[in-house]
């Protein structure tokens, strides 16, 4: 009989509070969600994401970056001092003795629904820019976020010299996608991008490249814009149902997951392997 493949949520963040977050990964685990692919936003929830994985190893894979929307918010003093720790933590063995580094660098990226004038867009790029030198550098994909910046991203990103790693909450043209799929890059599927006008390209993402994330628990909403209904990462099997009728090959949703978590294990070295 073959072998169950282990379901990766992807792209998702961790509840603020510790014990919040430790429920949910119990009761993922009997809904039949395995494993969590954490988005990184800040320092805080770097800390958060290790303490976390010290109970959880197998079920909880670690992604540290400075998300836009924290450099957005965020002095030049306040990013270089998180970059410097990101450095830190990034380099082998630079968390604790026997603590493995991040499966990704991220999130990074470029969101222009947020940063809206040049001065607060060059801010962005300059430390997508560096993060994306970090990830080439310490050999450790990229998780990247881009909102209404396609023109700037791919700009940005063709002179990226590392492993390809992830668009998270993937909504792009069919443009986009034949871009993305030449650098390598995964793109992931979440609620928002079903939900986009681009819906019916996601389809044209190639099968070695497809991922499925819940964004969970807020999506693709900054403060303070998130409502009180908040997704929860089984929203996951939802996401891989429709996706599969959209695609119209006669697969599963199961099958769809099966082969999200295998492209995530194949593009992100870090990540734990199964058989």
């Amino acid at each position: 009989m073959k072998p169950l493949i282990p379901i990766t949520d992807s792209h998702c963040h961790l509840p603020q509070d510790a014990d919040a977050a430790e429920a949910l990964i119990l009761r993922l685990k009997s809904a039949g969600i395995d494993e969590l692919f954490i988005g990184g936003y800040d320092p805080d929830d770097w800390q958060a994401q290790i303490e976390l994985k010290r109970t959880h190893a197998a079920n909880v894979h670690m992604s540290f970056g400075l998300h836009p929307w924290f450099v957005h918010n965020a002095t030049e003093k306040e990013c270089e001092a998180a970059y410097e720790r990101l450095e830190r933590m990034t380099f082998p063995e630079g968390i604790s003795p026997g603590m493995p580094v991040p499966a990704g660098i991220g999130e990074t990226g470029l969101d222009h629904a947020l940063a809206r004038t040049p001065s607060e867009r060059e801010h962005q790029a300059i430390w997508f820019k560096r993060q994306l030198e970090l990830a080439a550098a310490r050999a450790i994909p990229p998780v990247l976020h881009i909102v209404r910046a396609w023109g700037g991203a791919i700009k940005i990103m063709s002179g990226y010299a590392g492993p390809p790693g992830m668009v998270h909450a993937f909504s792009g043209d069919k443009s986009i996608i034949k871009q993305l799929s030449r650098m390598g890059f995964l793109m992931s599927v979440c609620p928002a991008g079903l939900a986009s006008k681009n819906r019916p390209y996601l389809a044209n993402i190639p099968d070695h490249l497809l991922a499925i994330e819940s964004d969970a628990p807020t999506g693709a909403l900054p403060a303070p814009k998130r409502g009180r209904d908040q997704l929860d990462p089984t929203v996951i099997f939802q996401v891989a149902e429709e996706l599969a009728r959209l695609r119209g090959k006669g697969e599963t949703g199961r099958e769809l997951l099966e082969l999200s978590s295998r492209n995530l294990r194949a593009q992100f070295k870090k990540i734990l392997s199964h058989p």
